[in-house]
């Protein structure tokens, strides 16, 4: 009989990502926050939040520069119905909040690994608050401390980001 052979080689980078979705467990810090009933009427996983009114307890989409009020970036929950712009949370729902670990996000745009990335405050166009990106865009986004880029993308995509707040 004929010897056959045959190869085996894989990739240890998941090549399938969700924005939102942790990058694996090690590590992790994640806060839980009531979603202030204020516009818009969800939040998306992926996107970053801040302190809302009591700022023990709630959390809202950015809508002024951030100054320290930054909590962390929405976990993805594979139970979360999708809807057209991603995976929600409403009003007055409990929000899982990544503080510290490596997330999958949605980037507006072109940023380079190794960089701390900026989060959208101020709509500029169909660009919402709570994106991240690579520059200021005119004063309409913050850099983040303790947020740092661990892939790159040429343009709009996924990209994984390393979290690591103060607690």
């Amino acid at each position: 009989m004929p010897a056959t052979h045959s190869s085996f080689s894989y990739t240890p980078v998941a090549g399938l990502a969700i924005e939102g979705m942790l990058y694996d467990m090690s590590d992790v810090d994640v806060i839980s926050r009531i979603y202030e009933p204020s516009s818009p009427a969800g939040v998306y996983a992926g996107k970053g939040v801040v302190q809302g009114t009591d700022p023990v307890k709630q959390c809202v989409m950015p809508s002024t520069a951030i100054t320290g009020t930054f909590l962390g970036f929405v976990v993805y929950e594979a139970g979360k119905a999708k809807r057209a712009s991603g995976y929600s949370y409403d009003r007055y729902e409990s929000v899982p909040i990544l503080r510290r670990g490596r997330i999958w996000l949605m980037a507006e745009g072109a940023i380079a690994a190794g960089t701390k990335p900026y989060i959208r405050h101020t709509a500029n166009g169909a660009l919402l608050p709570g994106n991240i990106r690579g520059d200021a865009d005119t004063a309409k986004a913050d850099q983040l401390e303790g947020v740092l880029t661990e892939t790159a993308t040429s343009g709009a995509g996924l990209i994984l980001v390393s979290v690591n707040l103060p607690a």
